[in-house]
């Protein structure tokens, strides 16, 4: 979605949740397209079956699956900063709950995000697979989070240190402990802001939109 301005624009990766798909944040998207801010809107792996239903028993298994998102993820980075119309030195990414938790580890991995909103988005892929997997208990667990510690987003989030992330987190989240949250949080170094807003995991807020796109906007800017 490439807004019709003069010189290049800044650009956006947006990445849903799960469930969701491209269609998640399209009216967002264009709405930054009026702002003059071109989008990526992503069907993430999530979105489809075949991606999902062997998550969250191997942990080996998940993290090579994992990996291969995160590389995907660079990939549409790569996309968006080759189109004419794009400054690639202005590209911001935006992230819900899974798209979130990946959203640290990329963060960390990738330069030219230069400002991402992660949002409703756990700690670690652990905290996830014990949602989705109730029968991941003990010792299971404990090797499982071991496992996937390489990628959890807690160890990648402060690596975009000077690169400003904003947390927009739910106050009645139904799903992960608050503790998931600011433990990311936490992890992220400066600048940073954290963000409550009325609403559950899936953050349905105008108020959460509202900043989210003027956040993006002042640390993107525009010309």
């Amino acid at each position: 979605m490439i807004p019709g301005t003069g010189g290049r624009a800044p650009g956006v990766i947006y990445t849903h949740p799960a469930p969701g798909s491209r269609t998640t944040y399209l009216d967002e998207a264009v709405e930054m397209g009026r702002r003059g801010v071109a989008s990526l809107v992503l069907d993430a792996p999530w979105s489809r079956e075949a991606f999902w239903l062997p998550l969250f028993r191997d942990g080996a298994a998940d993290l090579e699956r994992y990996t291969g998102v995160v590389i995907g993820l660079r990939r549409a980075v790569d996309v968006l900063a080759a189109r004419p119309e794009v400054d690639a030195a202005r590209i911001g990414y935006v992230g819900h709950s899974f798209g979130a938790t990946f959203g640290g580890a990329l963060v960390g991995a990738e330069p030219r995000i230069r400002a991402s909103v992660l949002i409703a988005g756990p700690s670690s892929f652990t905290d996830i697979a014990i949602v989705n997997n109730p029968e991941l208990t003990g010792e299971a667990r404990d090797r499982y989070a071991r496992e996937m510690a390489p990628i959890d987003p807690v160890n990648h989030v402060g690596r975009a240190a000077s690169r400003p992330v904003l947390f927009q987190f739910p106050r009645q989240e139904q799903y992960f402990a608050e503790a998931t949250f600011l433990r990311y949080a936490a992890a992220a170094g400066d600048p940073k802001e954290v963000r409550w807003y009325d609403g559950d995991h899936y953050l349905k807020s105008s108020a959460a939109r509202d900043e989210r796109i003027a956040w993006l906007l002042q640390r993107l800017g525009r010309r």
